[in-house]
């Protein structure tokens, strides 16, 4: 056989990626061709070997570790992955919108990159298939359409082009993700049971007190209780059950009352009985239903028992998460260990999200219960965990950008000092309003919106604004300029040469910003990788578990840790030559 430069191929198996036991077959396409479907897997894998480049959809979070996984498959080095779900997100961020003008796209794909989307878009619809359980001839055909729709979006993908450095860290990124995923990080069910235990006892303590806020409902039914024969004294729950010449003589008894207890895990009845006391709701669902969550608990003043409820629907929340939702920890720890999905590319931004579970919303530490939450996220036994992330990550961002407007003297600031403090100098304002307002600028916050964050009047607002633009003219001109190029060519250029699509003007200078601080992220972890294998750290067992929003998380020896806290600063630090930064990034580890 010829040797082939392009393989194209999928996988069907009898499970997900961490459950499946048999891969039933494989198909592959030399070059575009025809793909032939194997049921030979050790045949299908020696094909696979010879290939320059692999394509595939979701081959890096899927087909190529299960293959590793059940066949202990590993490509060459020097062999290119073209995973075309990644790259597709990078091409078609704003897919949805294009979705909606598609005649051929059931509304419930909108949105979506699977094959089976694609297949609509691209008139190669994949078919239908059920029965994962055993091969079969269908199953054959399903997985070679599966390659057929695989291959014209690639070549769809090539036509478009995509920037070469947007490409390159997000599939360095996302084998990275691939890894972290397999390896999984270590989870303390013992304590996980002992704090589920403790949760339950607190619930119970609030509903006690909250279910006392309001008296049972009581409705009197129209079915009587009972029917009485006066004679005999003998009741019948029916009419029906008495002896037939006996009914017309029966006695109907009281009518059964029915008694709803209030339920305080109800948001409609909780939103009921605040409004009997004189609430009034300002936010609605979309269903429009008054919203009732902790939040809207919170800032209720004056009426009673909004405190315990607040703290009950954030203990309920935190009980899910743990043990009682589909998605929670001790439901999914495996070995000791929990295995999250990483989506490298979740969001418009680049930012990632996670899945099964989602790592990203684990309470805070300074929330009641956060710290005991956090804690079960741990490193195995003999080693230690290192939280890793930038310095300043979004001002640095801003910084860099802002740098061709003010010849960098406000990223000089930023690096030298603190950078709050120095605009609560110009804006003549303490240092938390300083920073909020400079936040709230950035995310696109109206002045009626940051009057609102900071609780002040909205002339206030406006003032504080103004001060700051009037000191930092090139922050007005910069964040002009971004909105200016959002609104003429309907996106932006990111960090890394990708296109981003603002969902509306005034949300463009967050998207770039939040669009930076994803690739330094990335690229950092990517860097840090790099040289763990490099310096021989990743043999010694040092490896990253974790991704969380910007952090990293890293799991070594102790006797390691100061090297590798060195190792992962540097990698953030080296994030400024990979992108020509004008403002110097930096990291912290603990």
């Amino acid at each position: 056989m010829k040797h082939p430069k392009d393989i194209t191929f999928d996988i069907e198996a009898d499970g997900y990626l961490h459950d499946a036991t048999k891969i039933h077959c494989i198909s592959i396409s030399l070059n575009g061709l025809e793909p032939v479907c194997y049921t030979d897997i050790n045949k299908a894998i020696t094909i696979l070997k010879q290939g320059d480049t692999l394509i595939g959809h979701n081959i890096i979070l899927y087909d190529l570790p299960l293959l590793d996984r059940l066949h202990d498959f590993h490509f060459a080095e020097k062999v290119i992955l073209y995973d075309t779900l990644t790259l597709a997100k990078i091409v078609w961020p704003d897919i949805f919108n294009k979705d909606s003008s598609l005649n051929n796209l059931p509304k419930k794909y909108w949105g979506r990159y699977s094959l089976r989307s694609f297949g609509y878009r691209l008139n190669m619809h994949k078919g239908e298939m059920a029965d994962f359980e055993t091969y079969s001839p269908e199953m054959g055909e399903y997985c070679n359409q599966d390659v057929r729709v695989t291959n014209k979006l690639y070549l769809m993908l090539r036509e478009v082009g995509i920037s070469p450095r947007a490409a390159a860290l997000e599939m360095g990124f996302a084998e990275l993700a691939s890894e972290m995923e397999m390896h999984g990080i270590h989870f303390d069910i013992d304590a996980a049971l002992a704090l589920y235990s403790e949760l339950l006892k607190e619930k119970g303590k609030l509903l006690e007190v909250v279910e006392s806020l309001v008296p049972p409902k009581i409705e009197e039914l129209r079915t009587p209780k009972y029917w009485l024969d006066e004679e005999t004294e003998v009741q019948y729950s029916k009419k029906g059950d008495a002896p037939i010449p006996v009914r017309k003589y029966l006695t109907r008894g009281p009518n059964k009352v029915r008694i709803t207890p209030f339920n305080p895990l109800s948001r409609q009845q909780v939103a009921a009985y605040l409004i009997s006391q004189g609430w009034k709701p300002k936010n609605t669902t979309v269903t429009g239903k008054p919203k009732v969550d902790e939040g809207t608990l919170k800032s209720i003043r004056g009426i009673k028992g909004t405190k315990e409820l607040a703290s009950l629907y954030r203990l309920s929340k935190m009980m899910g998460m743990l043990a009682e939702g589909k998605e929670a920890w001790l439901k999914l720890v495996r070995s000791n260990r929990i295995h999250p999905h990483l989506n490298t590319i979740g969001t418009v931004s680049g930012r990632t999200s996670c899945v099964r579970p989602n790592l990203q919303q684990v309470p805070s530490a300074r929330l009641p219960y956060g710290k005991e939450c956090r804690q079960l996220f741990t490193a195995s036994p003999d080693m230690c965990l290192i939280g890793a992330d930038a310095s300043s990550l979004e001002v640095r961002c801003f910084a860099h950008y802002m740098s061709k407007f003010d010849s960098s003297e406000f990223a000089g600031e930023v690096v030298s000092g603190d950078i709050h403090q120095f605009n609560a100098d110009l804006m003549k304002c303490d240092r938390q309003t300083a920073k909020n307002t400079f936040f709230a600028l950035i995310y696109g916050a109206s002045y009626k919106k940051i009057a609102s964050m900071l609780g002040i009047k909205q002339a206030v607002a406006r003032e504080l604004t103004e001060t700051l633009f009037e000191e930092r003219p090139a922050m007005r001109s910069l964040i002009n300029s971004i909105k200016r190029a959002a609104s003429t060519r309907g996106y932006l250029l990111g960090l890394d040469g990708r296109k981003l699509i603002p969902r509306s003007i005034h949300s463009s200078v967050n998207l770039l910003i939040q669009a930076a601080g994803s690739c330094v992220s990335k690229q950092a972890a990517v860097n840090f990788h790099d040289v763990s294998v490099r310096m021989g750290w990743w043999l010694a067992g040092t490896r990253l578990v974790g991704f969380i929003h910007d952090e990293v998380l890293i799991e070594t020896t102790e006797e390691m840790a100061p090297t590798i806290k060195r190792g992962i600063v540097g990698s953030f630090v080296k994030t400024t030559r990979d992108f020509k930064l004008r403002c110097p990034m930096n990291g912290e580890s603990k």
